[in-house]
């Protein structure tokens, strides 16, 4: 009995942590008292854009017009999922692409409309439709066929939403992510004379993003929008980097692994969003300033041989003296 009591005590706590650690996706068409219809191809459908979060997290459909069954939801991966409808490495690039829309979507920095919301779902089908997942005889067979090429949105009985430029801010915000400092696009290796210094402006205006290196015999500073190189010995292949940090948290991408009452295939929806690391680099080759040490010698000779003349000089009226004092 004493045994049957501890096996009890051991497994209770396992289904109850079970429960409490358990993913849930939750969906509504309630957006605070209305309701959106999505606008295809100029047609408005019948169908809704959903409010969707996964514990508390904003969540996004990933399958077009695939059917949404909340609950508990499991997480897969994303690159062997839409392997089934593009190639590896396609799916690779999507995978990138996706968590940058996501993190500057709705959620960072003054993006909490709901308007934000629902151009980061758009943004999402854009980017999937552009693969041609959606035209794929893998999707068509799932879903159905589609003539999807772009949606819009309108309230239920009202206007349509203009997300335009909601949409252009978060695209914007991910071109702008990966411009590199200006001096990155230089070819050319620059050549720097020890203890000469030499100023560079990003005339993209970003370096005040990024994290300066300099190799060692190299002293940078900056100052604003400018940096400020000296070298402080000779050498060859020295280098300047400029690096940015990733940051974020990666996309999840979830599923429901049961079917409603349609038996129909269930939508993929996911969270998160993440910038990776940019850096760039340009070369500096470094040299002792031989013109300097040139001149130096030849002043020093040009010292050397007034010295001998005006030596020469004295001599000979020396010896001009002495020969008349002799006469």
């Amino acid at each position: 009995m004493k045994r049957i009591i501890k096996i009890a005590l051991f497994i209770i706590p396992l289904l109850f942590a079970t429960k409490v650690n358990a993913i849930t996706l939750n969906s509504t068409k309630d957006w605070g008292g209305f309701q959106i219809y999505k606008i295809q191809d100029g047609e408005v459908l019948t169908t809704h854009l959903r409010k969707l979060d996964v514990d508390g997290e904003a969540a996004y459909c990933i399958d077009y017009g695939a059917h949404i069954v909340a609950g508990e939801v499991n997480q897969i991966d994303f690159v062997t999922y839409f392997s089934r409808g593009i190639s590896t490495s396609a799916a690779q690039v999507l995978e990138r692409n996706i968590n940058d829309y996501l993190y500057f979507g709705y959620g960072s920095t003054g993006r909490t409309t709901d308007k934000y919301r629902y151009a980061t779902q758009k943004i999402i089908w854009e980017l999937v439709n552009d693969t041609g997942f959606y035209g794929s005889n893998d999707y068509t067979t799932r879903i159905g066929a589609t003539s999807f090429r772009d949606v819009q949105y309108k309230v239920e009985d009202g206007d349509n939403i203009d997300i335009s430029q909601e949409v252009a801010a978060i695209k914007k915000s991910v071109s702008d992510y990966y411009v590199m400092p200006s001096m990155c696009s230089s070819s050319v290796k620059l050549e720097l004379a020890v203890n000469a210094s030499k100023t560079f402006t990003d005339t993209n205006g970003v370096l005040s993003q990024y994290k300066v290196n300099c190799s060692s015999g190299l002293k940078c500073e900056i100052n604003n929008n400018t940096l400020t190189v000296t070298a402080t010995s000779d050498g060859n292949n020295k280098t300047i980097s400029f690096t940015k940090s990733g940051k974020g948290t990666p996309a999840i991408l979830y599923e429901n692994p049961n079917k409603d009452e349609t038996e129909k295939e269930t939508q993929r929806v996911i969270t998160g969003g993440a910038v990776g690391p940019v850096s760039c680099n340009f070369g500096i080759d470094t040299y002792q300033n031989v013109q300097t040490g040139t001149g130096i010698v030849t002043m020093l000779g040009i010292i050397g041989i007034l010295a001998i003349m005006a030596a020469t000089i004295i001599c000979f009226k020396v010896i001009n003296t002495t020969g008349k004092e002799s006469a």
